[in-house]
This record gives structure tokens, C-alpha cells and sequence, in this order.
């Protein structure tokens, strides 16, 4: 099946692009088995729609952690750096996520994604399930994309982002 640019860009454009390539492209939204080991860090303000969304798109083992401190930061980062084919995927506090980012030797991996999401209003797990779904197919190396849907958004200000060692 072929997804033209048009389509792809318009659906980006309404804020729909994971909703859009998912039933466009049926291969998208199967879940895949990993082959390497994942670590999820979270806000706790985050709910539970976040994972379920990276549920959807995703079979296998990971470890979901909540992020209470700069100490969760440091053992992450290190975690990662202890071993090729590791990956952490985020949605975590704004600052949390830059601490993060400045705690991970630089060179040493790969960001795949990286965004900074506003606080909005709206349908909040909605918007966190989104965030799953398209984080999961970016850590998969599948298309997809970190945006939020069209009206809608965090209850503080994020950091979303997938980095793999």
C-alpha cells in the first residue's frame, strides 16, 4: 500500500498523523516483539493512557519507572549507558527531561525523538495515549511521530523522547 506525502502531511497538519498512518498503514499499528531491552521513565502526573497507548503498539518487556527525583535520572542514564541495544523511552517533567539529556554522555547514544509539549487543555488522556502509541513506533524504528492531538495537552509542561544506546 502506498501513503501519499498529501495525506501524510495533511493528517500531520490536523494533529491526527498517528491516528492517520495507523489505519492507513496496517502494518503500523501491529505490535512488534523488541528485541532490545526498554526502560519507560514517567511523570507521576502522567496517567495511565500513556502506557496503554505504547501498549498498543508494542509486545514485549519493559520497565516502566516514575520519575521522583534526579536520582531516577542518574540510574537511567547509567542503565543505558551499561549496554548496547538499550533504550529509554520518556514522557516526563520538563526540567526532568533536560537534567536527563545533560546526564547522558554526549555521543555515546542515539536520540531518536525529542519534543517539548505546553501545557493544554482538553482530552489530557487522549493526548498521553497518542504520545504512547507514536513514541512506541519511534522506538521501534517503525514511522510514526511524537505529536500531540489537535487541541489538547499536558497538565504541566513535558519532555517527551526515545534514546537508544
Amino acid at each position: 500500500m502506498r501513503l501519499s506525502r498529501r495525506t501524510l502531511l495533511g493528517a500531520a497538519l490536523t494533529g491526527g498523523s498517528a491516528v492517520a498512518v495507523a489505519g492507513a498503514l496496517p502494518a503500523l499499528a501491529k505490535p512488534v516483539e523488541l528485541a532490545s531491552e526498554t526502560l519507560v521513565l514517567v511523570d507521576p502526573s502522567v496517567s495511565s493512557a500513556f502506557s496503554e497507548g505504547l501498549g498498543r503498539v508494542w509486545v514485549g518487556q519493559v520497565a516502566i519507572r516514575p520519575v521522583t527525583g534526579s536520582e531516577t535520572l542518574g540510574q537511567a542514564a547509567a542503565w543505558l549507558a551499561a549496554g548496547p541495544g538499550r533504550q529509554v523511552v520518556g514522557l516526563v517533567g520538563d526540567a526532568d527531561g533536560v537534567i536527563f539529556q545533560q546526564r547522558i554522555e554526549r555521543g555515546s547514544v542515539r536520540w531518536m525523538s525529542s519534543a517539548h509539549h505546553a501545557p493544554g487543555g482538553g482530552n489530557r488522556s487522549g493526548w498521553e495515549a497518542a504520545q504512547g502509541e507514536g513514541l512506541g513506533r519511534i522506538a521501534q524504528g517503525r514511522s510514526g511521530s511524537g505529536l500531540s492531538v489537535s487541541g489538547a495537552g499536558p497538565a504541566i509542561p513535558l519532555m517527551s523522547f526515545v534514546v537508544q544506546s
